[in-house]
């Protein structure tokens, strides 16, 4: 019930984007198989979030950037991810009970991570809205560098399940093959 009401929490904290309010599909049995392929998503929109996070702050710090169509693109884009990522996570909860422990443990350790990060965009995109004119002066940077932050630390968790599922897999593998030598 608590991850029910999390995934709702991060659904409704983007309203801005009409994408996310979109009923997610669900994971069938078959598509529950594929929950390592929406994991592997997931990490490679981390990276992009993270990426856009690091310019937006790095520009906040500039004058000369204020208020201008690279932030807009680089908040649009975020924001993007963000509602990605909510609709990839909203479709491993509705597969939770065909997840194997990796996966759950995963979706377990990014979904705060995610709420943080939509909140946080949320203020990003409310700051520069209402002080676009003067970002530099605002808290604008600071939600960047907690959203790339924030972000960097989704892309670590969900690389290191993936490797440490790849590591299992790789030595049932072996395991399996030294079975059928003897």
């Amino acid at each position: 019930m608590k991850r029910v009401i999390s995934v709702n929490i991060l659904a409704a904290l983007i309203v801005a984007s009409a994408s996310l309010l979109q009923a997610a599909p669900k994971l069938t049995d078959q598509s529950a198989a594929h929950a390592r392929v929406i994991l592997e998503r997931i990490g490679a929109l981390s990276v992009s979030m993270e990426r856009n996070a690091d310019e937006l702050a790095i520009d906040a710090r500039d004058p000369a950037y204020t208020g201008s169509e690279t932030q807009l693109g680089g908040l649009n884009h975020l924001r993007d991810d963000v509602n990605a990522i909510g609709r990839d996570l909203r479709l491993l909860e509705a597969g939770e009970g065909s997840l194997a422990d990796w996966e759950r443990q995963t979706f377990d350790e990014i979904l705060p991570l995610m709420q943080e990060i939509a909140v946080n965009t949320q203020k990003e995109i409310q700051t520069w809205d209402s002080e676009r004119v003067h970002l530099w002066t605002t808290a604008f940077r600071d939600e960047s560098v907690k959203v790339d932050a924030d972000a960097e630390r989704v892309k670590e968790i969900v690389e290191a399940h993936l490797k440490l599922a790849n590591m299992h897999e790789q030595e049932d593998r072996i395991q399996a093959k030294a079975g059928n030598n003897q």
